[in-house]
């Protein structure tokens, strides 16, 4: 039994296959990371989701050959292995967990000079020279880094209700969904929203679209927040490129909500990376990072993606 998992700060998603690769059972639950939630909460969900396949499939964790979890937030060995440490606490053997950062499920699909930049609940960019070298850059959690994230852009939403509401930088139509959608009315709302959520990361990201929608109605302030987004992720990407390649030819492939769904912080860091490196690759995955985990758990390395 293989078995393979994508956690991120909002969402978990679990995969179970036989050894020739059929699925066996695959859902989805609450996600979070270490930081942010805590153990004991994390180790709980990771349990459900995990008791929930065992049932359905008429087995036990125990008799996993290989286990591959990515999740986010995992950036040091020191918390690979606290998260090892959750797994066999559940009941995964020991030997058949395989934790990384959820976007190395993906740098580990290429061979060549590449970078996997993750723009979702958090930040980060993470670069491969095609050989045993791996740099990152970001990805420190939001209370210091994950800038040009949907938390991030969440905050800045939050901010500029502030600014409104302070008479410093008008942005009405932020100022009317967020009062429509969150029931944030004005800049005290705004203040015990983010005092209350601080912690849970994932609360903030849901605002992100509303800047996006604020944006094509024509909101300026909202235009800015994702204008700035897009630089912010550019400069991850350039900090990387020095490190793994000299003459500019890499793939970046793009991941995470952000990138994915936000089609004006796309287009405005695709337009940014071709005008500074004519022959870099943009690729937009058509595997997902859960694919990837099952990939791995079986032994093989193989990812989707077209480039755009």
């Amino acid at each position: 039994m293989r078995i393979g998992m994508d956690v991120g700060g909002t969402t978990a998603r679990v995969r179970m296959a036989d050894e020739d690769g059929n699925t066996l059972y695959e859902a989805e639950g609450p996600g979070g990371t270490l930081a942010g939630i805590g153990e004991e909460k994390l180790t709980e969900r990771f349990r459900l989701l995990l008791d929930q396949a065992m049932r359905c499939a008429g087995t036990d964790v125990s008799q996993c050959a290989r286990l591959v979890l990515g999740a986010s937030g995992v950036d040091t060995e020191e918390l690979k292995r606290a998260y090892e440490h959750m797994l066999v606490k559940i009941g995964v053997p020991s030997s058949a967990v395989w934790v990384m950062n959820d976007g190395e499920l993906l740098l580990n699909m290429f061979d060549s000079p590449s970078l996997v930049l993750i723009s979702g609940t958090g930040s980060i960019a993470l670069g491969t020279d095609g050989g045993e070298m791996r740099c990152r850059c970001g990805g420190w959690e939001h209370l210091l880094s994950d800038e040009g994230s949907g938390t991030w852009i969440g905050m800045e939403v939050l901010k500029a209700l502030v600014r409104d509401e302070d008479g410093m930088a008008e942005a009405p139509v932020l100022r009317r969904l967020l009062k429509e959608r969150a029931g944030l009315s004005g800049a005290e709302s705004a203040m015990n929203f983010a005092a209350a959520h601080i912690m849970e990361k994932a609360d903030i990201a849901r605002l992100a679209p509303l800047a996006d929608e604020a944006a094509r109605q024509g909101d300026a302030a909202a235009a800015g927040i994702l204008a700035e987004a897009a630089e912010h992720l550019f400069s991850l990407a350039e900090v990387l490129v020095k490190r793994i390649c000299r003459d500019g030819c890499f793939s970046v492939l793009f991941w995470g909500s952000v990138l994915l769904r936000n089609r004006t912080v796309r287009s405005r860091l695709s337009d940014k990376i071709h005008a500074v490196y004519p022959s870099a690759r943009i690729l937009l995955p058509m595997s997902t990072a859960l694919d990837c985990a099952m990939m791995l758990a079986r032994g093989k390395r193989e990812i989707r993606a077209e480039e755009i």
